[in-house]
């Protein structure tokens, strides 16, 4: 599964959406759309998409390290720790 965080310019205005890709056929498993990028907007993803995957299946996150190492990093902690 692959991580991104996009920013778009709507309007004069920034808008972020951060996804949950399958990597093996592109679906998108989990999405959120945010006024600023925030570690809500991010947890609100990974909550969606445990709802979507099913509990033991191993899984792998790939982030594009677009919103630097320390957010990766409470990311996957974040992820790991909803998984155990």
């Amino acid at each position: 599964m692959g991580y991104r965080w996009t920013e778009f310019k709507v309007h004069d205005r920034k808008l972020y959406l951060s996804t949950i890709i399958d990597l093996f056929n592109g679906e998108i498993i989990s999405y959120n759309l945010s006024k600023h990028p925030t570690f809500e907007q991010i947890k609100d993803m990974l909550e969606k998409a445990f709802i979507k995957i099913k509990n033991n299946t191993n899984l792998i996150l790939h982030s594009d390290q677009g919103c630097g190492i320390k957010i990766d990093f409470i990311i996957i902690k974040y992820f790991l720790a909803l998984k155990i």
